[in-house]
This record gives C-alpha cells, structure tokens and sequence, in this order.
C-alpha cells in the first residue's frame, strides 16, 4: 500500500474544498489511478453535498475501463481534537466537512463490490429504513425519492429460517477477489452488519489485514439507507473496497495498530475461566497469591468502579464501561498490557447468574485471555495521537496512514470550549489539509480482522473480525520507510 496521494481535508465551506478537489482531480484524474474517496454529510444545503459528490464521483469518468473509483458518505469527525505543535488542541466541530482522498496505482490493487446481504437485525421502536429491491446499484445521482410502500409485518420465523439457511454455506468472496492472489491487506466500506462479507474474507483471505468502515445513514439525505459509491453507480447495501497485493521486499511494509482514545483503566490484569455465548461468567485474578480463586465478575466490576470514585453503572448512555482483552504479559516487562480489542458491557447483576457480565457482540473472549475493566467517559475528546495524522505544514516523514474511528453519535458538551487547554479555530480558505492521512469517522463503528498470529493475544481473541462500537477506538494501517517488516 503505497499510495500517490493521501490526504484529509477539513473544511467549514464547500466552496473552498471544491476548489482543493479540483486541484487534485484535474492532477490525478482520467489517468488510471485507482481512487477511494470518503466525504461527511453534514452540509446545510442538498446542493452543496450533491456538487462536491459528484466532484469526486467523476474523478475516473473518462476512463472507467482502466481508472476504478470507490467512496461513500461517511458521519463528520465529532468529538475530535487534533494535536499541536505547541501542545495546545484545535477540535474538528461537527459542523467541518471533512473529505478525504485517496490514489493509488491501479497495478497494485483491485477494487470490489460485495452484494452480499446484511445480517437481519430486530428493529424495536425504531424507524424501519425502506430498501430498493434492485441489487445492482443505481446512476450517478445522489438522491433518491423515497418508497411509501409497506411490506406488512416482519415474519420472525423466516427470517430465523434463512438465517439458518445461510449459515450452512460459506459465503463467496467478490467476484473481483476470487482469483486474486497474494492480498496482505484490504479496506472496505459497508452497510451495518455485514457479517456474510466478513466471514467471506476471514475464511477465504486467513493472511490479509481487512479493516472496514461502517457507511454513516442517509435516510433522510439521500434517501438510501447507506450511500456506497463504485464506477458511476450508487448502492444502499452491501459493500465497495480496495484490495492490496502483498509488497515485495522492495517495497514499504504495512503494519496495523488500534488506538483507544479517553479510555482509563479500572482493574488489574485477570484471566478468563468460563464463558457461555456473549457472556463473561468468571475470571480469576493473575497474582499468585488468589490464582485459583474464582471471581464473580460483576461484583470485581463495582469493586473497580467504587475504587476510581465513579458512580455505579446502569449501563446506559451516560459512561462506557467494556472489558478490554489485553495483549499477553512479556515475562520481565513493567509496561502494562496494550488493549488489543474491547467489547462494551451491557448488562450485569452480581445476584445473578453467579454475577455474570453480558457483552455487546456474539461471543466473550475465548477462556485463558487476559481482560480488564475499562472506562470511558461519554464526553470524553477522542484527541488523535501526533503520529496518526500530520498538518501539511508539521510533515516530516514519508509514512502514510489510513485511520477509520469510531466517533460518538451527538456532539458533546466539549466541543462548546469547556475543555481546558482547547481552543476552536474556523477552517475557512484554505482547508485544514492532513497531508498522508486518510481519516474517516463513524458513529456505528468499524470491523478489523487480523491474521492468526498477528497479535500476541491472537489465539484467545473469540473470533478474527471484531466490531469496535465504542467512541475513541481507532484502528490504522501505516505504510513507509518507518515500518518494519
């Protein structure tokens, strides 16, 4: 993965960034580059989102036979401050239209379209989005009226029996992909759930890296339920990406690594002894004076909870409290465990079911991990780490990265200048640019998988994509002379 050009732009008007993607369309465009795309959807006019979509859209119009395009509407970078050099914060407010731009060499990747479907999931109470029933995607237009019609109610025994049904057969990878060879690493952008794609690819690609990023809703801007573009046409379902070939030793390696913004550690390290679907039933303590003792996990998670001075859970929207799995200890070494993985916590009665703890997600960590409590306040600023994104006037290395992080749903409180140490700043003409970044944000989250080995805690990790839902959780790929092999 080694991109011609990667770059984010911030903006707080359309006018200015049109003008920055002319520059590079006009440079990049109809010459065969292969293109990714990713643009926020908070603009106050219709015309505005439909003029800078269809800029980036028609990036590759006039040579579509060599030049591949994929992109798609993702949510704007909320919650997010960006590091300084004097140390001070710029925030990205929700109102900044971000953009971000991506090149390549069509000769090192291979573009994709998945249709296959999401997974069913129940809609209590909540708005049920209407669905074309056409798979093949339509023309370039950006809007589309809505259907009135009903299908009458939801028939929850054929839905369970095509569930079952479709669990019985291993899903086909793209058709782009099934005589690929020697792919290390793929991107993608998907509708929710896409749990047919993502085995798909841990089955049939067990050594590539396959980072993806949940498409933001645009019911009511589009009138689709996702809005993923490829090659001129627009889909509401399913998924659009980029397949990378394996580097050769000549070329730059590609390592990915996860960030957990604002998030505090609440207990030591403890080892995972009994689980049962989704949930935590025991752990036990690492210290060698009460390893055999087996714990009630909510009863250590109040425990940690009082011990930090935090009001206890109730598990609802106000705090985030998840269980981390951890990296295995290096024998020897002082530094904490990294978090490699983190699954939110639910539900949990210490009277109960021997105190067991429900997770968000279909399995638990696999028994013999090594988890801990964490903790993360609902406000807290999701601040990107210096080494994930670069101003163009801060740029000093020739590494590239391309970061997708889960952002929270409503912009907080921070963001109207309580934070100490913060700033805001207006980005007018030009844009804010992040020169070698390519940076998109999603309230819905987005699904890494990594090769079996790849991680220390590999082994014990419950399945090989995981889902990152909570707000700060990051994951980049990074590309340059600064990674190793």
């Amino acid at each position: 993965m080694v991109p011609i050009h990667l770059r984010t732009l911030l903006s707080s008007s359309a006018t200015s960034l049109l003008q920055e993607l002319t520059s590079v369309c006009s440079k990049y465009g109809d010459k065969g580059y292969t293109f990714a795309f990713s643009l926020s959807t908070n603009y106050s006019k219709s015309e505005e989102l439909e003029t800078v979509f269809g800029q980036l859209a028609g990036f590759n119009k006039n040579n579509l036979q060599k030049g591949q395009t994929i992109g798609c509407l993702v949510e704007p970078p909320t919650g997010i401050y960006l590091p300084q050099e004097n140390l001070q914060l710029r925030s990205s407010r929700a109102d900044y239209i971000s953009c971000s731009l991506a090149v390549f060499d069509s000769t090192n990747v291979i573009a994709f379209r998945s249709d296959l479907p999401s997974e069913e999931q129940p809609q209590v109470g909540r708005w049920h989005s209407f669905r074309k029933s056409a798979a093949g995607g339509s023309e370039i237009s950006l809007n589309e009226s809505r259907s009135s019609a009903s299908n009458g109610p939801v028939d929850w025994e054929d839905v369970w029996a095509r569930s079952s049904l479709q669990s019985d057969a291993m899903p086909v990878l793209p058709q782009e992909l099934q005589k690929a060879s020697d792919i290390s690493h793929l991107i993608y952008f998907t509708a929710p759930h896409p749990t047919q794609l993502t085995t798909a690819l841990s089955s049939h690609l067990p050594h590539a890296t396959c980072l993806g990023l949940v498409a933001a809703p645009t019911h009511f801007i589009t009138g689709r339920a996702v809005s993923l573009f490829m090659n001129g046409k627009i889909y509401d379902s399913g998924a659009v990406g980029l397949a990378f070939k394996r580097p050769t030793e000549s070329q730059s390696r590609v390592k990915c690594e996860t960030t957990f913004a604002g998030f505090q550690r609440l207990s030591n390290p403890m080892l995972v002894t009994q689980t049962e679907g989704n949930m935590l039933n025991a752990v036990k303590s690492m210290s060698p004076e009460s390893s055999t003792e087996t714990l009630n996990p909510t009863s250590l998670l109040l425990r940690a909870i009082q011990q930090a001075n935090l009001i206890a859970p109730t598990f609802k929207e106000s705090e985030d409290f998840a269980l981390a799995v951890l990296s295995s200890p290096v024998a020897g070494d002082e530094k904490q465990p990294s978090i490699e993985q983190t699954y939110t916590i639910t539900a949990g009665d210490p009277r109960n079911r021997g105190g067991a703890l429900s997770l968000a997600g279909q399995l638990a960590p696999k028994p013999g991990s090594v988890v801990q409590f964490v903790h993360r306040p609902h406000n807290a600023p999701i601040v990107l780490p210096a080494n994930k994104c670069t101003s163009s006037e801060q740029s000093t290395t020739k590494d590239t990265r391309i970061t997708f992080v889960t952002v929270p749903e409503a912009l907080p409180n921070i963001m109207d200048g309580e934070s100490a140490g913060a700033e805001h700043f207006d980005v007018g003409w030009p844009p804010l640019s992040l020169d070698s970044t390519f940076f998109a944000s999603s309230a819905q989250g987005f699904l890494l998988s990594r090769p079996q080995g790849n991680t220390t805690s590999s082994e014990s990790l419950p399945s090989r994509t995981w889902t990152a839902i909570l707000p700060g959780t990051m994951a980049t790929l990074t590309s340059g002379s600064n990674v190793g092999s």
